[in-house]
Order: structure tokens, then sequence, then C-alpha cells
């Protein structure tokens, strides 16, 4: 009996992996920005979260309180969903300007992110420019000295209109992320963005009644084994 309760304890341990005790909020990104502040979506694990905004001109930069961040919630490939109102033209005289939001942050999972997934909601006319590019290190909290091997980028733009991309790679435990926003007008143009979208696919666990399922078997096998070891 035992040996029952050590299983039974497994597996209630086991259901409760998989319950989500703090959930990632939404509002504007100052909510991340608390130290020590971490939150889940799904089986992911967001920390260490950092931003910068900067432009020209000057005071055209967009501050953390501008920008509002929401979780995209599609189990298996959870992330965020960022908006604000980067917009940007060219200024009098043909100086060129923009605006650029900096975000980073760090991505966990115990069982292994396998792709990222960059879109957005952006445009362009004449010599303006609309960029989302998301910089990542595998299996590392930091970019800093990351080795080659384990870094990875993913971009969309527009021009050229390519307002998505992706990348796939083996299981990663953890992933930091440097997301670059950016919006130039050129010496004749403008461009905005108002969404960006991340994603992060990552290996499906085993379906939780299927895994008590076969802590179940297992149990009932201990049993008749013992059961046969006694007549």
């Amino acid at each position: 009996m035992k040996v029952l309760r050590t299983l039974l304890t497994v597996a209630i341990l086991s259901s409760s992996a998989f319950a989500s005790t703090t959930t990632c909020p939404s509002g504007d990104i100052t909510l991340y920005l608390v130290p020590n502040f971490s939150c889940t979506s799904g089986n992911l694990i967001f920390s260490g979260f950092s931003y910068i905004g900067t432009g020209n001109p000057a005071g055209g930069a967009i501050p953390a309180s501008g920008v509002n961040v929401s979780p995209i919630t599609v189990t298996g490939a959870e992330g965020f969903q960022f908006v604000s109102g980067w917009s940007i033209g060219t200024q009098s005289g043909g100086e060129a300007s923009f605006q650029e939001s900096l975000i980073q942050y760090v991505v966990t999972d115990a069982l292994g992110i396998v792709g990222a997934i960059v879109s957005f909601n952006g445009g362009a006319t004449g010599t303006g420019g609309a960029t989302a590019t998301e910089t990542f290190c595998l299996n590392q909290n930091t970019l800093l000295g990351c080795p080659a091997a384990q870094i990875g980028q993913v971009k969309a733009t527009n021009p050229p209109m390519n307002l998505s991309g992706s990348a796939s790679f083996p299981p990663a435990t953890e992933i930091a992320v440097s997301k670059d926003i950016i919006v130039t007008s050129g010496v004749d143009g403008t461009a905005s963005i108002s969404q960006v979208f991340d994603q992060y696919p990552q290996l499906i666990p085993e379906p939780l009644p299927f895994a008590l399922l076969g802590t179940g078997l297992i149990v009932m096998g201990l049993i008749r084994r013992r059961g046969a070891q006694r007549r």
C-alpha cells in the first residue's frame, strides 16, 4: 500500500502542475516592469521584462505607459499582443523621423519551446518603413554573450510587405527575447504600426486524463502482482 500511496501522490502533484496560478495581465506594459515580476500563460512563464522607447524628433518616443499588452491564450502557442500608436512622418525640411520601442523578456517552459512567430499590422508610404524584429537566444536568460549557434531572428516588414515571420528550432526550455518595433519616415514618407503579435509554439504535454490513466494502470498492475504473490 505504500507504493500505492506514493503513486497516487505523484498523480495529484502531476495534476497540480497543469494549474495556472498567476496569469499574465492585460494593461500597459508598466504592469510588467515591476522588479522580480513574472506571469504565466498556459505552460509558459514570462519574466525579466524591460522597455526602452526612443524617437526623433525629441519628445516623440512612446513611453511604457503608452504600450498596451494583452496575453494571447491560444493553447500551445501562447504569447502577447502589443498595441500602441507607432506613427511617424517626414519632418519639415525633409529630415527623417523615427519611433522605436525595444521590449525584452525571458520565456521558459519545462517541456520545450519549439518556435517563435511575429506578425503585425503596419503600413508605410513613400520612403517610410515599418518593422517588427525579434532576436532570441535559445536556452539562455540573456542575449549578452549568447553563442552564435543559439541566436535566431524573426521579422515582419512593410515594405516589402511581409506581415509575419516565423522560426522553428529544437525544444528549448528558456529563451531570451529582444523585440525591436520601429517606424521610420525616410526623407519623404510615413509609417505606422498599430499591433504586434508574438507567439511561442511549444511541445504539448500529454493530456492529464491519459497521464492519470497511465498511473492508474501501473497501480492496478502492482496490486494484481502483490495479490498473485500472496496466493
